[in-house]
């Protein structure tokens, strides 16, 4: 995404620092138990003079399903018997084969995990369908994702975002942060960033980290909602707040400028720190300035050496030419692993020494990042119009 701000040497990261996720979101197990279901009797007699797990077992060996899903269950997570992740797949096996949807779901997550069974996606897809087609949220999300990923299914988009809706309209935080970024970046569906503000706000108001910072980006930009440098801060706080370090990294840009914040150089100090020890390189650059100058922390050189070398050693350029600086003032010779990286455009008369603090020019704060490619994490320079 590009700024509308001046030419500037870095700036804040974009929302699309963060790809969709392609990590598995498919597990369903809550530690609350399912609703208790017991017979108070059976043919050979009152269930009263059995324990919990004997009545269960003599209806589920009835064919009672639901007994059949609990003692599954109760195997899963050895409550009340050992833990037997073989009897627990056998048990939901048996309730599945009856159509109930609770243990389509967890058949298909034991399939998918070789959880007591052989590992087997085709049976993971086979019973999440099942389980989809009742209704069941989270098998229609855990679906989504096996289109999205194309694993043992043809990779089709249309059908990720099919399931992915079916499960988001029932509040399913995510696939509503999913849907969001389908229709953020356009994939297999109409490029529509007022519907992606849509579905990123139903995942950030249930707290869903990156949809806050997705909010953050978009209120700062206009992108799909007004431009509003209040609100982005808002959810630019909320997503720091959580331990996001991009969050951390923009929100101390904010402070640094005073955009959408009261003007704070001690909270913009003190967010770079937070995103530098996270290793994010650009919060390095940016604290390592904050030392060298002396904003809003004590001038300390040595400080600014460290952050200058740890964004330097991940190849940002502008680091390594301060920290050069630092080194030929102190009669230091730069560290051997130092990643040197000057290019035509830079040099050490480009860097500002004296920052303007305008919502224009932020050049001191890290370089604006921008991954193209949703498939990688790597970030990329993003340089201003």
């Amino acid at each position: 995404m590009m700024s509308a701000a001046g030419n500037v040497v870095a700036m804040d990261l974009d929302k699309n620092v963060i790809a969709p996720s392609t990590s598995s979101h498919f597990a369903l197990v809550n530690a609350q138990e399912p609703p208790t279901v017991i017979p108070s009797t059976d043919v050979n007699g009152p269930a009263s003079n059995l324990s919990a797990v004997a009545v269960l077992k003599r209806a589920a060996d009835q064919g009672h399903v639901e007994a059949q899903f609990i003692l599954g269950w109760r195997y899963d997570s050895g409550i009340g018997v050992k833990e037997d992740k073989v009897e627990a797949a056998k048990y939901y096996t048996l309730a599945a084969k009856q159509g109930m949807k609770e243990a389509q779901c967890f058949l298909a997550l034991c399939y998918e995990s070789g959880t007591g069974v052989v590992q087997n996606d085709v049976e993971a897809v086979r019973y999440y369908t099942l389980a989809a087609d009742q209704g069941h949220v989270e098998a229609q999300y855990s679906l989504g994702e096996y289109y999205y990923l194309g694993i043992d299914v043809k990779e089709d988009a249309a059908e990720a975002v099919r399931y992915y809706t079916l499960a988001a309209d029932q509040g399913h935080v995510e696939a509503q942060y999913s849907l969001g970024d389908y229709y953020y970046l356009g994939i297999d569906v109409k490029e529509d960033a007022a519907e992606a503000v849509r579905y990123y706000t139903l995942a950030a108001d249930q707290g869903h980290v990156e949809a806050q910072y997705s909010l953050g980006c978009c209120s700062k930009s206009g992108t799909g909602v007004a431009q509003n440098d209040v609100e982005a801060a808002k959810y630019y706080t909320l997503a720091a707040k959580q331990g996001l370090k991009e969050a951390q990294f923009n929100l101390g840009n904010y402070y640094y400028s005073g955009r959408g914040v009261a003007q704070n150089d001690v909270e913009a100090a003190k967010y770079y720190t937070l995103a530098a020890n996270k290793g994010l390189k650009e919060a390095q650059y940016s604290l390592g300035y904050c030392y060298d100058s002396g904003i809003g922390v004590k001038k300390d050189k040595v400080e600014a050496a460290k952050y200058y070398t740890l964004a330097a050693d991940q190849g940002h350029a502008t680091a390594c030419i301060l920290l050069e600086k630092i080194n030929k003032t102190s009669g230091k010779k730069p560290p051997l692993n130092s990643k040197k990286q000057k290019t035509s455009s830079s040099s050490a008369e480009d860097v500002p020494q004296n920052t303007p603090r305008s919502d224009e020019d932020l050049d001191v704060v890290g370089l604006l990042l921008s991954i193209k490619n949703t498939s990688s994490s790597e970030v990329d320079t993003e340089n201003n119009a």
